[in-house]
C-alpha cells in the first residue's frame, strides 16, 4: 500500500493532476450556478484529459498499431540485400550536447546492428536527415551511422541517406540507392507503431520490404488499475504518437 500511495499521490500534484482537479472544481461551480454552456465546454475538456490520460486507453490505442507487425526473432527473419533503418532514434548534438543522445526509439539502431551482426544482410542504409536545417550539424543519419560503427557495424557496410525529412522521403530516397546498387530485398527496421505507415510509404514507392519491427511500447505489465484512471502525461504522449500515425496514414490516402 505504501508503494501504491507513493505512486498515486504525486499524480495529483503534478501539473496535469492539478489541472484536472481545477477543471472538476470549475465544473461543479458552473453547474451550481446553472451556466450550462461553459459547463459543457469544461466537461468536454475534462473528458479529453481523462480519456487521453488514461493508461489503459493509451495502451489499447497504441497496441492497435503495434499489433499489425508482431515482433519476429532475429533468427526467424529472412536474409536480405540490405537492412534499412529509419531515423528518429536519436537527438543530434545540438548545444549544449557534444554527442548525439539516444531517445526512446533508439531501439531501431540497436536492432539494425543486431540484424547485421546476425548476418541477415551485408549492408545497412541509415535513412533520415534533419526536418529543419541546423547550422554546423549534419543530418541525423550521419550520427546514427557513427553509433552503428560503435556497435559493431563496419563503416564500409553503412550507406548514409541524410536528406529525407519524413517517411515518404525515406522511401523515395532509399529507392534511389537500391536502384543504383541493384538491391531488391529489404529488411525494414523502425518502431512497431510506425511500421504500418512506413510499409505503406515504401510499397507506394515501389519498394517491397520485410518488416523487422522493434520498440514496442504497449506491453503487458502488472500494476494497480487505479493508476490508469489518474490522468498522466505519459499516456497523453502515447495517444499523441498514435494520432500522429493515424493522421499520417490518412494524409497518404488523401494525397494518393
Amino acid at each position: 500500500m505504501q508503494v501504491l500511495l507513493s505512486k498515486l499521490i504525486p499524480m495529483f500534484i503534478y501539473p496535469l493532476g492539478l489541472v484536472s482537479i481545477i477543471l472538476l472544481v470549475t465544473l461543479l461551480w458552473l453547474l451550481r450556478r446553472r451556466q450550462t454552456g461553459p459547463a459543457l465546454l469544461v466537461s468536454a475538456a475534462s473528458i479529453i484529459i481523462l480519456v487521453a490520460g488514461n493508461g489503459a486507453v493509451a495502451a489499447w490505442v497504441y497496441r492497435g498499431l503495434e499489433s499489425q507487425y508482431p515482433p519476429v526473432a532475429v533468427e526467424d527473419l529472412p536474409s536480405a540485400d540490405v537492412i534499412v533503418v529509419l531515423g528518429g532514434g536519436l537527438g543530434i548534438p545540438l548545444p549544449p550536447r557534444i554527442y548525439a543522445d539516444l531517445n526512446s526509439a533508439s531501439d531501431r539502431l540497436l536492432h539494425a546492428s543486431r540484424l547485421y551482426r546476425a548476418g541477415r544482410a551485408r549492408h545497412v542504409i541509415v535513412s533520415g536527415g534533419n526536418v529543419f536545417p541546423q547550422e554546423g550539424l549534419a543530418g541525423e543519419s550521419v550520427y546514427a551511422a557513427q553509433l552503428l560503427t560503435e556497435w559493431g557495424v563496419p563503416e564500409q557496410a553503412i550507406i548514409i541517406e541524410k536528406e529525407s525529412r519524413n517517411t515518404v522521403e525515406n522511401a523515395a530516397l532509399t529507392k534511389r540507392i537500391l536502384k543504383q546498387r541493384s538491391w531488391d530485398s529489404v529488411l525494414l527496421v523502425t518502431s512497431a507503431a510506425h511500421m504500418p505507415r512506413a510499409v505503406q510509404a515504401f510499397e507506394r514507392a515501389g519498394v517491397p520490404v520485410f518488416p523487422a519491427a522493434i520498440d514496442y511500447v504497449a506491453v503487458n505489465a502488472d500494476r494497480p488499475e487505479i493508476l490508469d484512471w489518474v490522468p498522466n502525461v505519459g499516456s497523453m504522449y502515447i495517444i499523441t504518437l498514435a494520432l500522429k500515425e493515424y493522421l499520417g496514414r490518412l494524409w497518404y490516402q488523401v494525397r494518393g
